[in-house]
C-alpha cells in the first residue's frame, strides 16, 4: 500500500516533491504469510504492561521478544522489565534496538551498563551488543533536519528463569 509519510510535514523540506514521496509498506505484505508455517506477528495497541502482564489479554510465553525504541518509554522501567522477562521462557530470545532518551516522567533513568547488569541478573546472556547509528524518522539528508541516535543493538538469550 503506498503511503506519503511526509505529506503532513510542511517544514524542513527541500522541495514539494520530497514532501509527497510515496513509500510502500510493509514489504512483504503480512497476507503473504497466511497459511504458511511462518510464525505470526501480533500487534496490540495500548499500554504494554497492562496488555502483557500476568492476567492481561496478551499474556503468554513467547519464543522471542523484539523491542524497538521502547525501553526508555515507561515511567516505571522496573515494572516493564519484570513484564518483559515473564513473557520469555528459558531459551527465549530478546532483541532490542534503541536509544536511552528517558521521558521526564521516568522514575529511574538507567545507563546502558545498568540495564545489561539487570538483565544478566535475571539470567540473560548477551550474545550481541553493538552500537548502531539510527535515524529516527527519515534517513539523513532526506530532510533539512533529522533526529539521529547512536543506539544499542542487542540479542540476548534467557538461560535461566529469574529467582
Amino acid at each position: 500500500m503506498p503511503l506519503s509519510p511526509l505529506a503532513h510535514v510542511f517544514s524542513e523540506n527541500w522541495s514539494y516533491d520530497q514532501q509527497y514521496t510515496e513509500v510502500t509498506v510493509p514489504k512483504p505484505h503480512p497476507e503473504s504469510f497466511a497459511g504458511s508455517d511462518v510464525a505470526t506477528v501480533e500487534l496490540f495497541p495500548g499500554d504494554f504492561v497492562k496488555t502483557y502482564e500476568a492476567g492481561g489479554p496478551g499474556y503468554r510465553r513467547f519464543d522471542a521478544l523484539v523491542t524497538s525504541f521502547f525501553l526508555d518509554t515507561p515511567a516505571d522501567v522496573e515494572q516493564l522489565f519484570r513484564v518483559m522477562d515473564a513473557l520469555l521462557g528459558e531459551g527465549g530470545v530478546w532483541i532490542n534496538i534503541g536509544p536511552l532518551n528517558w521521558r521526564k516522567e521516568a522514575r529511574l533513568k538507567l545507563t546502558w551498563e545498568e540495564i545489561v547488569a539487570v538483565w544478566e541478573r535475571k539470567g540473560y546472556e548477551f550474545l550481541t551488543q553493538k552500537r548502531a547509528e539510527c535515524d529516527y524518522h527519515m534517513p539523513r539528508g532526506e530532510k533539512m533536519y533529522t533526529e539521529s541516535y547512536t543506539c544499542s543493538l542487542i540479542a540476548a538469550v534467557k538461560r535461566k528463569s529469574s529467582s
